[in-house]
């Protein structure tokens, strides 16, 4: 297979990882004394919506990583070994959408009682959902598609995209085109939004405590 089959661009990492700076099994200390059942329960839902989106974020963030150590496709094996790689990464990023959004719905929906509350970091924190955010998402999405589909076809077609065969080969050039423009405009969309996180954060210090501390867990 030709030289253009070892990838070496490296995949984006997601964010919203630094939800994980919330676990489920310590409890979060926005009020000394609780003065309601209502409050009670809005503090275990945030809670548990929380530590979910942020687990299943950073198994996504680990699945990137998986995919980033994708380096040659000589043969069927390493790109079924590819596939299934990004099968899982595919899988957890529609995982990891989901409880984002579900966490995001509740905030808004109760935004009024967290502020209350004293649960202003959870107000903060639905401030990063924007649209550079959502942009980032989709073109996550989109690499990952097209790099599977890219490989699929290699699988499927090897012998012949090696020998040169038309039509596959040309479809082969057409789909590693796709490929690589779906990661560079992923590249691109991340760092974009990468740069509003960053200034976002840099005026919220209880924000940027808990994103240091995520990155840190995460070994970032």
């Amino acid at each position: 297979m030709c030289q253009k089959n070892i990838l070496i661009c490296r995949c984006v990492s997601f964010i919203l990882i630094f939800l994980v700076a919330f676990p489920a099994s310590e409890s979060i200390s926005f009020q000394k004394k609780v003065q309601s059942s209502s409050e009670t329960e809005l503090t275990t839902q945030i809670q548990d919506l929380a530590y979910e989106s942020g687990r299943s974020s950073a198994r996504l963030q680990k699945a990137l990583n998986n995919v980033d150590e994708i380096t040659r496709l000589d043969s069927i094996p390493q790109i079924v070994m590819a596939i299934n790689t990004i099968d899982t990464a595919e899988d957890l990023y529609f995982k990891a959408n989901q409880d984002s959004d579900l966490l995001s719905e509740f905030i808004l929906k109760n935004k009024t009682r967290l502020k209350k509350n004293k649960m202003s970091a959870f107000i903060d924190m639905e401030g990063l959902i924007n649209e550079a955010y959502y942009t980032h998402r989709k073109t996550l999405g989109n690499f990952l598609k097209a790099y599977n589909t890219m490989l699929k076809f290699m699988r499927d077609n090897f012998d012949d995209i090696a020998k040169g065969k038309i039509p596959q080969r040309d479809i082969y050039e057409e789909l590693f085109y796709k490929y690589r423009s779906a990661l560079d405009a992923n590249n691109e969309a991340y760092i974009m939004y990468r740069k509003f996180v960053d200034q976002y954060i840099s005026k919220r210090p209880a924000l940027a405590e808990m994103m240091s501390k995520a990155r840190h867990d995460l070994g970032e």
